[in-house]
């Protein structure tokens, strides 16, 4: 148990304190109700976690229509009471809870019509497809969306909101040198392909307030040919800390990465001294994450 003792230490990010050290990740579990709300299916899974004793529990949720309920939505009012519901079962069991705010691949902003979308047509391999590169406008109205998401959030009581740079999806292929080959401001060096993520923070702080926590899922290293490495993610986090994030929580690869991250035959612990390199970086919380599968390596 001496072993142990840290791990089950108050944790802190921001004003939040949490109960340990122990972070549920983002997991989309298909558990939201054919029209996107939370129902009681989703509610019994996160509960059961919150019961088993972690400290943070992290939800996915989509601040615009996506086009599918794989994961639930908070682009209108209508989802703030089964939002809320969930997040109340949660604090009752003792944990804290954030809503990672999430766009994966695909949205509807046109005519109804759900369509893949990125920052320039460079062929997704996840969808098989050459994604419809975004005009400036529709940018601006996803950044103002990302805020009133992020009121929503704190309206049904989440902790915090979380922004995700990960896995190849519509954050990370607009920081990523393979995916953004835009000529604007949205761009070429790394502070113009990051605009939009520093956007979106700065929306949600004048949205949900400039006192409700921001974390940053980041991608460390993209483990493509040509894309993101650990190397750049040194200026990336620095910009984040700027930006006013809370604390940051580590990423490795996109789905197509041709690198193994978490599954069972990679080793354990195997990409926390990426994580240790970014505490040395920051002065926000970092969480370690992949393959940490039992205590006593945490």
């Amino acid at each position: 148990m001496t072993e142990l003792k840290n791990l089950f230490q108050p944790g802190k990010i921001d004003k939040v304190v949490t109960r340990n050290r122990l972070v549920m990740l983002p997991l989309s579990t298909g558990y939201s109700e054919p029209d996107g709300t939370v129902g009681d299916r989703m509610i019994n899974f996160f509960a059961e976690r919150a019961k088993g004793g972690v400290g943070l529990i992290i939800i996915p949720f989509s601040p615009l229509r996506s086009g599918s309920p794989f994961q639930p939505y908070l682009y209108e009012d209508r989802f703030i009471p089964g939002a809320r519901r969930l997040v109340d079962k949660i604090h009752f069991h003792g944990a804290k809870v954030v809503t990672q705010l999430l766009i994966q691949y695909h949205l509807v902003l046109r005519d109804d019509q759900v369509e893949v979308v990125g920052p320039s047509p460079v062929f997704n391999r996840m969808m098989r497809c050459l994604p419809r590169a975004l005009t400036r406008e529709e940018i601006q109205l996803i950044v103002k969306e990302y805020g009133r998401a992020a009121k929503r959030a704190r309206e049904a009581g989440f902790d915090a909101v979380e922004v995700p740079v990960i896995a190849g999806y519509f954050f990370n292929r607009f920081m990523s040198p393979i995916a953004n080959q835009r000529e604007d401001e949205y761009g070429g060096n790394l502070e113009n392909r990051m605009r939009i993520i520093r956007q979106a923070i700065e929306s949600i702080k004048k949205e949900a307030g400039s006192d409700y926590p921001v974390t940053c899922r980041i991608n460390l290293a993209e483990l493509m040919e040509g894309g993101h490495t650990i190397e750049d993610s040194q200026a990336v986090v620095r910009l984040l800390e700027q930006y006013g994030v809370a604390a940051l929580n580590t990423y490795f690869g996109w789905h197509e990465s041709p690198v193994p991250t978490s599954q069972i035959l990679v080793p354990r612990g195997a990409f926390v001294s990426l994580a240790a390199k970014v505490k040395e970086w920051v002065n926000i919380p970092v969480i370690a994450t992949n393959r940490i599968p039992d205590p006593i390596l945490a």
